[in-house]
């Protein structure tokens, strides 16, 4: 379980570097790139884990129940353009798109031995 508790905190982080104008080039804003986040979380933890290994973890049992605990953990519906990059930083959507498809693409072995920076290495420069 130490794997899902990983994969929990680098996604978060990796929802938490959005920002720039508050709707992207592709129109979406920071809060839905946050819930897309949270939906990859949601199916990878249902993806990779049993239901007794969730359960044993206290992990959401399903994909409603998840997605609104990550979307609430991650604070999704007040992420903001205002709120996301420190100060200085500018948001790039390209690469915060490429970032989600990374972690779309990881396979259930990566998830479960612990996702390294250079699994999703997009998502470090988000903000720059």
């Amino acid at each position: 379980m130490k794997g899902a508790a990983l994969f929990l905190a680098v996604l978060c982080a990796a929802c938490s570097v959005d920002g720039g104008d508050d709707t992207s080039a592709g129109g979406e804003t920071p809060a839905e790139t946050c819930s897309r986040v949270a939906t990859v979380i949601c199916q990878k933890l249902l993806e990779c884990y049993s239901a007794e290994e969730r359960d044993a973890a206290m992990l959401p049992a399903s994909m409603a129940e998840c997605q609104t605990q990550i979307e609430g953990d991650l604070e999704c519906a007040t992420q903001t353009a205002e709120n996301q990059c420190d100060e200085g930083e500018t948001y790039d959507q390209a690469t915060a798109e490429d970032c989600v498809v990374e972690y779309e693409g990881l396979t259930c072995e990566v998830v479960r031995e612990g996702i390294a920076d250079s699994d999703t290495p997009s998502c470090a420069q988000v903000c720059q």
